[in-house]
């Protein structure tokens, strides 16, 4: 039987680095986009104010209720 080599695995020489497939390139630029998805949601947020962005309370209406006239005999509406 023959024995195993006891030369260490990168001890061939050299090794020519692999070029870039198509994978690698689509690796990249979904990072870009992804990147460039986390600047956007960043601005848009800047928009809407300071963080908590879910708290509404400084967003209330002036009005409290919306005041509708009446449908009576004497409307002349076409809605009525």
């Amino acid at each position: 039987m023959s024995q195993p080599s006891l030369a260490k695995p990168g001890a061939e020489g050299p090794v020519q680095k692999q070029k870039t497939n198509v994978y690698t390139v689509m690796l990249i630029v979904s990072f870009i986009c992804i990147v460039a998805a986390c600047l956007l949601l960043y601005a848009e947020l800047k928009r809407w104010g300071s963080y908590p962005w879910w708290n509404t309370a400084a967003a209330t209406p002036n009005a409290q209720a919306l005041v509708v006239p009446a449908c009576g005999p004497s409307a002349t509406d076409v809605l009525c």
